[in-house]
C-alpha cells in the first residue's frame, strides 16, 4: 500500500479542496502513529473492513481512540473534520460523546 508522506507530493488530480484537506490530515495522522499503530489503521482498498461502519458502541477492528496519545486523537479528529461539514463534525462528536454514557 502506498501512502504519500510529504504533503508537498500530493497528486495534481487532487483539485478538490476537501480532498486536499483530507489527504493532508491523513498524512499528518499517519505520521503521528507508531509502526505498530499504523499496521492497525491501514487496510487494503478491497478489504471488507472499509464497509464495516456502525455508530453503536461495540468491539471494533483497528486502533481505538482510547489507545491513542492526545496528539494522535487530535490528528484523528482533524482527519474526520476535514471530510465533514461543520454541522456534520459537531454531530459526529456528539455521537462519539454518547459512547461514554452508553458504554
Amino acid at each position: 500500500m502506498h501512502i504519500w508522506t510529504p504533503v508537498k507530493k500530493l497528486p495534481v488530480e487532487m483539485a478538490s479542496l476537501t480532498a486536499r484537506r483530507m489527504a493532508e490530515a491523513a498524512v499528518a495522522f499517519l505520521a503521528s502513529l507508531t509502526p505498530e499503530q499504523e499496521e492497525q489503521v491501514l487496510y487494503p482498498v478491497d478489504s471488507s473492513e472499509r464497509l464495516n461502519w456502525d455508530y453503536r458502541p461495540r468491539q471494533r477492528s483497528g486502533l481505538s481512540l482510547s489507545r491513542m496519545e492526545p496528539h494522535q486523537k487530535q490528528r484523528a479528529g482533524a482527519l474526520m473534520a476535514a471530510g465533514l461539514s461543520r454541522r456534520g463534525n459537531i454531530q459526529a462528536l456528539n455521537i462519539m460523546a454518547l459512547e461514554k454514557i452508553l458504554g
